[in-house]
């Protein structure tokens, strides 16, 4: 076990398979977290609260305050206990660890060469991915200081992997992706102890986010080059109307994702049919990638295609 004290810096869903016609952006506050460029925020929590990874470290943001977490360290989440989860790299190797009351403590492996935590529910319980001995990574859930393997959706493929996607619900339900037999890569739910592919049509989905009441949000591609923000209700598919991916979905069904329109990547939110633009620089962009229960979103925006991106956070007004 590593432990590293932190050095504190100054610092009822409606499902809609067609959607309306996206709203202006107005109406929405943009606050730039101020830990530079080449910085992206990972995920915020229902206080507000944001972590996420600067150029050199990872760090946490709390209404103006910033606390970076030390070289080397990568934060991709939070829970509403203001536990953060995520990786360390000591030069050779990746590791999985978790921030609890400012300690960062080390995950136990799945015996491979790396592994990196991505969220946190608010029981404590965590999910990752960590590489197996023979050198692919597998889902994993971390309980009681035990990591538990997912396992995948292949059982004789050589190449075969798995990884939980950014949420998991205080139930311990899990979702994210897994090569399938086919070679194809396949959204799943992973349930008392089973992985289910959520994906039997489509060839290729991903899942990225889970919550309370069990709705499900991620990317399919119906088509070669084509790729679908989607939504699973009672374990049914449903397309949102939006290209790309939605990475983030809250208690109230509120949808946070990244699409493409005019020519521009920009963050959108997603809501009962309705798709809203996030604001972004004159003539730049922004990517989201979680909401809170409040419908605030964390991402990053940027000034032009080749400027480095600024942690951020989007907040209604």
């Amino acid at each position: 076990m590593r432990l590293l004290v932190l050095a504190a810096a100054s610092f009822s869903l409606a499902l809609a398979l067609a959607s309306a016609a996206p709203s202006a952006d107005q109406g929405w506050t943009v606050t730039d977290l101020g830990v530079g460029p080449g910085s992206m925020a990972r995920a915020i929590n229902n206080a507000g609260e944001v972590v996420g990874i600067a150029p050199t470290q990872g760090f946490l943001w709390d209404h103006g305050t910033v606390t970076y977490l030390g070289p080397g360290t990568q934060a991709f989440g939070i829970n509403n206990r203001g536990d953060i989860v995520g990786s360390y790299y000591d030069g050779s190797t990746q590791y999985a660890v978790v921030w609890h009351h400012g300690v960062m403590t080390e995950l136990p492996s799945l015996g491979g060469g790396f592994s990196v935590a991505y969220g946190i529910n608010d029981r404590g319980d965590i999910v990752g991915q960590s590489a197996v001995p023979r050198g692919f990574g597998h889902a994993v859930l971390w309980r009681d200081g035990q990591a538990l393997d997912l396992g995948t959706l292949c059982v004789t493929r050589v190449i075969c992997y798995s990884g939980a996607g950014d949420t998991i619900d205080d139930r311990d339900d899990v979702v994210g992706e897994s090569v399938t037999e086919s070679g194809a890569t396949h959204a799943f739910i992973w349930k008392d102890g089973v992985m289910t592919d959520l994906d039997t049509v489509d060839p290729d989905s991903r899942a990225f986010a889970i919550n309370s009441k069990g709705d499900i949000v991620g990317s399919y591609s119906p088509g070669l080059g084509d790729q679908s923000s989607a939504l699973w209700h009672d374990g049914s598919i449903g397309p949102l109307g939006i290209s790309g991916s939605a990475f983030g979905i809250n208690n109230r069904g509120e949808v946070a994702g990244d699409t493409f329109t005019g020519g521009s990547e920009v963050g959108y939110v997603w809501e009962k049919g309705v798709t809203t633009y996030l604001p972004t620089p004159a003539g730049g962009e922004s990517f989201v990638l979680a909401i809170n229960g409040g419908g605030q979103v964390a991402g990053s925006t940027w000034s032009g295609a080749d400027e480095p991106g600024h942690a951020a956070v989007f907040t209604r007004n």
